[in-house]
């Protein structure tokens, strides 16, 4: 498994290309993984 780095900013993209690892914005990896992640929260309320 290599590494992912996960950002919100233009700048956060940069700083993954700069160090050669992959990027993906925060808001499609929320959206990729929230269906597994939902039920544990909501069993930990």
């Amino acid at each position: 498994m290599s590494p992912m780095y996960v950002g919100d900013r233009p700048e956060d993209e940069q700083a993954a290309q700069r160090v050669g690892v992959r990027f993906q914005w925060a808001w499609e990896w929320i959206e990729q993984y929230q269906e597994a992640i939902a039920p544990n929260l909501t069993e930990a309320r």
